[in-house]
């Protein structure tokens, strides 16, 4: 498990399962944006990472990559 973003800000994690990665929203603080998966906003239900994707979270972007 790896949290990225801010406590009381916006809070995502990335968990590793049988079937690969996954991404999942903890926290957004009402009035922001919600974090966003390859253009399209998060959600509360995880979603499967796959090579080269792109997280969004407080207004950062970060690529997420296999070994």
């Amino acid at each position: 498990l790896t949290t990225l973003g801010r406590p009381g800000v916006q809070v995502v994690a990335i968990t590793r399962r049988a079937d690969g990665y996954h991404l999942v929203q903890v926290e957004n603080k009402p009035g922001n944006p919600p974090p966003r998966l390859n253009g399209q906003d998060l959600g509360p239900q995880a979603r499967k990472l796959s090579d080269n994707d792109v997280v969004e979270i407080i207004g950062i972007k970060m690529g997420f990559f296999l070994a």
